[in-house]
């Protein structure tokens, strides 16, 4: 062996040229390619025989097949991706409802506070109108008796 040898990759590879040379020389003639397209031809056939052979036996067995069996892949996905649509509108709806949930707290607290308001506004102007009123009863008390002191007083003079 010579120092060229020693090295196993430089072995190796010389090795593989001579058995790629051999392999080519052999693989490169029309007496290879008739036999190799024939028994390809061979092969087919065998598959299709395969086939019809396992789709027989799967419909005996009520199974599905191979085309069947991509139809519900297929719809899987289908359904899939309308679960996903809906999880994201289920998701959108629930924001739109916290955000609703909060603009009607709001506005409720609002409306408590307008009440609120109204409430003491009603209150002051009964007590105004009742203060009013007290007001001028006493000025008709304060007539009446005015009144009468001076019918009394007509009735005395006469």
């Amino acid at each position: 062996m010579t120092s060229k040898d020693n090295d196993p990759v430089t072995f190796y590879k010389h090795l593989e040229k001579k058995w790629n040379k051999s392999i080519h020389s052999y693989t490169n003639s029309q007496s290879f390619s008739i036999a190799f397209g024939e028994e390809l031809e061979n092969h087919l056939d065998r598959v299709i025989i395969h086939r019809k052979f396992i789709n027989s036996w799967l419909k005996r067995f009520d199974l599905a097949n191979k085309d069947e069996i991509a139809a519900l892949a297929l719809r899987k996905i289908d359904c899939e991706e309308k679960l996903d649509h809906l999880e994201d509108t289920i998701y959108m709806i629930t924001q739109k409802q916290k955000s609703n949930h909060i603009n009607l707290k709001k506005v409720r607290e609002s409306l408590e506070e307008i009440v609120c308001e109204f409430e003491h506004t009603e209150r002051n102007f009964r007590c105004y109108k009742m203060k009013i009123l007290e007001k001028e009863l006493e000025d008709l008390k304060q007539f009446f008796h005015k009144q009468t002191n001076f019918d009394m007083e007509e009735r005395n003079n006469d």
